[in-house]
């Protein structure tokens, strides 16, 4: 989904809410990943050289704090709210567990708006799996959190 999808998509009262938070007068910024049509004028490869698809979401963490520092930057220091849709939360997480003393430097609060999954019926077995002692912590190390 391209950050402006949010624009297009989503509505409130024919409007979508980041538009509405702009009418009010808060400065809003749409970030969109690495790979969109937005983000094809790399400075050496192109969308058609494997190397450009050579990242994972640790490298999409890190696009989070560049980002947040561009946009600090932009508003002459002042620190602003992240909002994580879905991806956008879980590249949020990643960056506050690896890079926490840098967001704290441009970000004064962090709003996850949709989850990358939900728990069903189906589930309960590996949830239950990964309450015992230790499990958790052994899977966010293997996924490098």
């Amino acid at each position: 989904m391209s950050g402006a999808s949010w624009l297009s998509e989503s509505s409130i009262n024919g409007k979508s809410p980041f538009v509405q938070l702009a009418d009010m007068g808060y400065t809003v910024y749409l970030g969109t990943n690495r790979g969109g049509f937005e983000s094809q004028g790399h400075s050496s490869l192109s969308a058609a050289d494997e190397a450009y698809w050579n990242f994972g979401l640790d490298g999409l963490a890190e696009d989070v704090v560049a980002n947040m520092e561009a946009v600090s930057a932009d508003n002459q220091g002042k620190k602003g709210t992240y909002f994580g849709y879905s991806l956008g939360s879980t590249q949020m997480m990643i960056a506050m567990s690896k890079f926490e003393q840098d967001l704290a430097q441009y970000v004064e609060k962090v709003n996850f708006l949709g989850p990358c999954m939900t728990l069903g019926p189906n589930m309960l077995k590996p949830t239950a799996d990964l309450l015992a002692p230790g499990a958790l912590k052994a899977e966010f190390k293997k996924a490098g959190v």
